[in-house]
């Protein structure tokens, strides 16, 4: 019978993708959503500009992932390639989006590679190939939607190729560049720049009841519901399969910070190594940012000192550097989370609430 270490080993080589671990779940691809929720200011924006034939070619969609953007951007996909149908075509055309075979839509994102594995850029070679098929007169006229799922995902070489074409769009054309984290200015000054945030109070809730609706068996906990701070998919996530995970990592990091438990302890080092082997990194990240939101809230209203309010603001902006930097120079997130860890420790040793 194999031993505990090696089905660990298996398992850590068998690392499932976030997007993978989500279509298990039963999660819907951005194109399939039938709503957008919340983001009313860029859903106004868009539908003036079309009303008013006055859209700008090149969207900006920026702000943290998992909050929408994609969704926005093929719902507005949907309007723009049905526009001049008759009843049936529109329904052919917004069935075409939803499965992603639209001949007038067009998507650049991380290959599959032959092994089956997501690549970690878009190649110059796939950018520069899209230009070439965007260059290509459009016989009737009609709009052509690219969405570009995520400038992130750019390197240097791909990005100067794409920046080729947002300079002078082919005409019909309409891009919208999906963006995580900053990008440089010289996309910046090419864009029509669109910020999107969490979704407010009034928005979860009939985000969160629209998914009830669909699946009876979703259940999500006030406690994970306040965790979620308005953030579409982590509520997705957490009214799922991982809303006990979440649980069991909150009561984790409580004792963590309580010094109960140590981060070298085989439990913790355990706990870390599946979560993210099964694609739920996430969780722990929202499990900290809660962890340490709750402690900054009754360290506030305990009146702390200026001083240990300020090294927990400092944890904080802390937390978000380190998850950026394990997504930007392709970080071991195992390692990266238990500094993390260390730091909210150590930092909460020094500064006690009750």
């Amino acid at each position: 019978m194999p031993s505990e270490t090696a089905t660990r080993k298996r398992t850590a080589s068998r690392r499932v993708e976030p997007e993978q671990a989500d279509q298990e779940l039963g999660l819907d691809h951005p194109a399939q959503a039938q709503k957008v929720f919340g983001h009313e200011e860029a859903q106004r924006s868009f539908a003036d500009g079309l009303a008013q034939r006055n859209l700008p070619p090149v969207w900006l969609l920026s702000g943290e992932k998992g909050i929408g953007k994609a969704t926005f951007a093929y719902a507005c996909a949907r309007l723009l390639l049905a526009e001049g149908l008759g009843a049936r075509e529109r329904n052919l055309s917004d069935q075409g989006v939803r499965d992603l075979r639209h001949g007038r839509l067009f998507r650049l994102v991380r290959r599959t590679n032959n092994e089956g594995k997501v690549e970690r850029q878009i190649s110059v070679e796939d950018v520069r190939r899209l230009t070439e098929r965007l260059h290509l007169r459009d016989a009737l006229g009609l709009w052509r939607v690219v969405v570009v799922d995520a400038a992130d995902d750019l390197n240097t070489y791909s990005l100067n190729a794409m920046l080729k074409s947002l300079e002078e769009p082919p005409p019909g054309c309409l891009f919208f560049v999906i963006a995580h984290r900053p990008v440089p200015a010289t996309l910046r000054s090419r864009s029509r720049k669109q910020r999107f945030s969490r979704l407010s109070t009034e928005a979860t809730d009939a985000f969160v009841d629209c998914l009830r609706s669909r699946n009876p068996n979703f259940h999500l906990a006030d406690e994970a519901r306040s965790a979620a701070m308005g953030h579409p998919l982590m509520l997705c996530r957490l009214g799922g399969a991982g809303g006990a995970s979440f649980r069991s990592w909150i009561d984790l990091l409580t004792a963590l910070v309580d010094s109960q438990v140590s981060v070298l302890e085989s439990r913790v080092q355990d706990a870390l190594q599946d979560t993210i082997a099964s694609g739920r990194s996430d969780l722990v990240w929202f499990a900290l940012e809660s962890t340490l939101s709750d402690r900054m809230r009754s360290a506030v209203k305990q009146r702390a000192s200026l001083v240990a309010l300020n090294e927990m603001a400092r944890l904080l902006k802390l937390w978000h550097v380190r998850r950026i930097e394990v997504q930007d120079y392709h970080l071991d997130e195992k390692c990266a989370l238990m500094v993390a860890l260390e730091e909210a420790r150590s930092i909460a040793v020094a500064n006690p609430v009750n």
